[in-house]
Order: C-alpha cells, then structure tokens, then sequence
C-alpha cells in the first residue's frame, strides 16, 4: 500500500522559486530560514481555512534532502497552528 492509497498527500515545493512554485515579484522569494517557516506557516494557515474538513486528520510532515531543516522549522511552526485549532503536527 501506498501513502497516496491511505493517507491525503499534500505536496509542496519549498521554499518559493524551488520544484514548479515562483514568484513575479523578486520580494517573494525567502532570503533565510525565517522566511521560508513563515511563508509556509501562512500557506498551512490558508490552506486549513479553505479546506478546513482536512482539520479533523492527523498532520504528518515529511521531506528529503535539505529538508530536515525546513521539516524542523515547519513542525515548530505546526504547534501555533495546532493551538489555533487545526491539525496537530507529527514529525
């Protein structure tokens, strides 16, 4: 079995400009790791209010390569989101 047969699977390319995800404007792209927690703790922010039947699931984060420093920052991150009210975070 599959994680895409069990599990919603959401893929992001980040941070901004890396994998299909640009900016047309030179300020969107993240210039250190602060950056690129707060551009996707605003992304899950977003994307939990539009689709927020996804609220109720458990939140995994995984990643490769470089990402074990944005998948750290992004689980820290998952905690301001867990105490608004979405999903909690698992690493």
């Amino acid at each position: 079995m599959t994680w895409t047969q069990r599990y919603s699977v959401l893929y992001v390319d980040q941070p901004v400009g890396t994998g299909f995800s640009f900016t047309d404007d030179e300020a969107g792209y993240a210039r250190n790791l602060t950056d690129v927690g707060r551009d996707m703790l605003e992304f899950l922010q977003q994307f939990f209010t539009l689709f927020d039947h996804y609220n109720q699931n458990e939140f995994y984060i995984t990643g490769e390569s470089y990402a074990g420093a944005y998948a750290v920052l992004n689980a820290r991150n998952g905690t301001l989101i867990d105490s608004a009210g979405a999903p909690s975070c698992v690493l």
